[in-house]
């Protein structure tokens, strides 16, 4: 017998206890889900969340049995992104909605706001599941070990440095041009909250030129693709300078994630390294990669939050507020983007979209600002920005049409980067943009489909690594179930 057929048998006979593993994780988070509903609306006595509770509940129930069915497209422990994205959406923005809708008054808002969110996530998974596949293999095992073979590590490499030198160049400009970063100001302690917020909002958001684009990129993109790209060449070839290479992109990485004090940069930066260090190994998200996730992504808001008040406020205030700020604020603000809709403003049909909604009349409207200032009427910063999920643009600009074929449209897109993925999974290229968009795809929950997938912002890591592909691969490969066969 060969040992592809004895791999063959081995899998057959872990498919039953994986199908069971899989379907009770489904069903104890949707009996959890219910629990926690029911017993909050016997404390409150409210039959209108307990309304608002049943249609979402019944969402999560539905989404989940797809999910179980299909879990070859949303295993999360495989690091799968439409499974990362569908557990964030629920978690950020589904669970919390009932609470929303309890504690808002437009009752035609929250009611749209409800049914929205439920019929636009359907439709994105309904995407994700019914778009076809690629291939038949949904099985993501990367082997750093085979990369040589179907990539050109010279040109990996030149790009590797090309990427850095440009990078540091960006920083220094950067630096030079805002002067005292405001995470130093923090540290030091020599600004009053006021002063650290208006530096915070200069350095970010008032920056003259193209400098100020250029850092979103480096600091959102570049340098934490450069670091992954240094870490895979020094695993590959062995060699120390690599890993010098890989810690100076590193140091570039946090100090500009870190610059302006916002507190989820320094995590979103991070965590892409972590993914990929994941992938590369071969192993699952289990408990112990998760806490590290989630020591990484609260460490430096918690640091911002203590910085920011001197240092003057008790731990059980921050993190009160932090988890205020990751369970609450999501669906919030993303409420009010149908409240601002049904009450203050008409469709704005395609006035949220960037590049075409300066063709249109009125130019583009700044919808975060406004929202923002709706939260925030008395705030001094008047520039802040309140971004919501994706499905609130749409809502803004299109309605039900928008949030319909919207969330069709965000399914379709997941499910083509997943085929990407899945048909070159042993490129280094593909590897980096599997660790990117691993954390890019919650930005669903807090931004637009058009800024998360944006070719010149958020979503340059797709661009690169197509054209790193495109550079250094080679095109007669084996296939994804060739490759696997014959590890």
């Amino acid at each position: 017998m060969s040992s592809s057929t004895s791999a063959q048998d081995c899998n057959g006979l872990m498919q039953p206890a994986a199908t069971k593993t899989k379907t009770l994780f489904g069903f104890v988070c949707v009996v959890l889900t219910g629990i926690g509903y029911m017993l909050w609306a016997s404390s409150t006595n409210t039959s209108e969340f307990l309304m608002a509770a049943s249609i979402i509940w019944t969402t999560i129930t539905a989404s989940t049995i797809l999910m179980v069915l299909k879990w070859d497209l949303f295993d999360i422990f495989q690091l799968k992104i439409c499974g990362i994205y569908a557990f964030s959406f629920i978690i950020l923005i589904l669970i919390p909605a009932p609470f929303i809708y309890n504690d808002v008054a437009n009752d035609s808002a929250r009611d749209n706001f409800i049914v929205a969110i439920s019929l636009g996530f359907l439709s994105s998974l309904l995407a994700i599941s019914t778009f076809r596949s690629s291939s038949n293999n949904h099985s993501l095992r990367y082997s750093y070990k085979k990369i040589t073979q179907i990539d050109n590590i010279g040109i990996m490499k030149l790009a590797c440095l090309a990427l850095l030198v440009i990078s540091i160049a960006i920083m220094f400009t950067y630096i030079e041009q805002v002067g005292t970063l405001p995470i130093a100001q923090a540290i030091t302690g020599d600004t009053t909250r006021l002063e650290l917020a208006l530096a915070r909002e200069d350095a970010l958001k008032l920056i003259d030129g193209p400098i100020r684009y250029l850092f979103r990129s480096l600091r959102n993109i570049v340098f934490p693709y450069t670091t992954i790209l240094a870490l895979l060449i020094a695993l590959e070839s062995k060699n120390r300078f690599w890993y010098l290479v890989g810690l100076i992109s590193l140091g570039g990485t946090l100090v500009m994630a870190s610059a302006t004090l916002e507190k989820a940069v320094v995590g979103a930066s991070l965590l892409p390294i972590v993914f990929a260090w994941l992938i590369i190994r071969k192993q699952r998200l289990t408990f112990v990669p998760l806490v590290l996730i989630t020591i990484l992504g609260i460490s430096f808001p918690v640091f911002t939050v203590f910085a920011v008040y001197q240092f003057e406020i008790d731990s059980t205030t921050v993190f009160t507020a932090l988890f205020n700020r990751i369970f609450y604020t999501p669906s919030f603000v993303l409420f009010h983007y149908f409240d601002l809709i049904s009450s203050e403003q008409s469709l704005l049909w395609g006035r949220t979209l960037p590049y075409i909604s300066n063709l249109l009349p009125g130019g583009n409207f700044p919808i975060t600002n406004i929202i923002s200032l709706k939260i925030n009427p008395f705030s001094v910063v008047r520039t802040g920005s309140a971004n919501a999920a994706y499905i609130g643009y749409l809502w803004a600009d299109f309605g039900w049409l928008g949030v319909t074929i919207g969330g069709l449209l965000c399914g379709s897109i997941l499910r083509v980067l997943n085929n990407l993925i899945e048909s070159f999974q042993n490129s280094i290229p593909i590897i980096i943009l599997h660790a990117m968009l691993a954390y890019r795809v919650v930005l669903l929950t807090a931004s637009s489909i058009s800024d998360v997938f944006d070719p010149l912002g958020n979503g340059f890591s797709i661009v690169l690594s197509l054209l790193l592909l495109f550079l250094a691969t080679n095109v007669s490969v084996e296939s994804p179930v060739n490759t696997l066969a014959a590890n």
